[in-house]
């Protein structure tokens, strides 16, 4: 029954019906928000997380599948922004340690040029780790989670996490290695 309620709402929502959107959002709102919360342990970013949801949502209405599940659809949305917002986190606080380093020399443009393009292709990196090693290198190495804690949080054994974090490591540092002797 629930199937066929939703069915009704996507059918609703891409004919531009705003009463259709409205609902699906009280449905939805709270789980978005409680996804997007905990892996961003940030309350106004997780309502900004939620509130670029559904303009996605609304914004590519028309292509919505009546056969698909809409929650399903709305949480992987939800990842994704989330991910990238983790990313974007993770390549300010870079940056950032990187400004803050007292044993830099004075500003220079070409190194500020340099690390930029290094800092690019590492998250092109990154971003190209498949999406369960991506979620859990970022779980570790931006938000800091121990293994136990993110095998707890994905309900995966830490023998696993373990494996993933050796992966997306040893992937990373030869693609770093193979972009260092690409340009030297």
């Amino acid at each position: 029954m629930a199937g066929f309620k939703n069915r009704e709402l996507i059918i609703e929502l891409k004919s531009g019906n705003s009463k259709a959107f409205e609902k699906l959002f009280f449905l939805y709102h709270k789980k978005v928000f409680g996804l997007a919360l905990k892996y961003l342990n940030n309350q106004l970013d997780a309502e900004g997380i939620v509130q670029n949801v559904f303009i996605k949502v609304w914004e590519n209405r028309a292509a919505l599948d009546a056969n698909q599940s809409i929650s399903a659809y709305l949480f992987k949305i939800a990842k994704n922004l989330t991910l990238n917002e983790v990313k974007r986190r993770l390549c300010r606080d870079v940056y950032i340690n990187y400004l803050q380093d007292k044993d830099n020399p004075p500003y220079d443009l070409n190194k500020e040029i340099a690390y930029n393009e290094f800092a690019a292709y590492l998250y092109k990196c990154i971003d190209s780790l498949p999406e369960r090693r991506r979620e859990i290198f970022l779980l570790n190495r931006h938000e800091g989670l121990t293994y136990k804690q993110i095998a707890e949080k994905l309900g995966i054994s830490e023998n696993t996490v373990d494996k993933q974090i050796r992966n997306s490591l040893d992937y990373l540092r030869g693609q770093l290695k193979n972009y260092l002797d690409s340009n030297q």
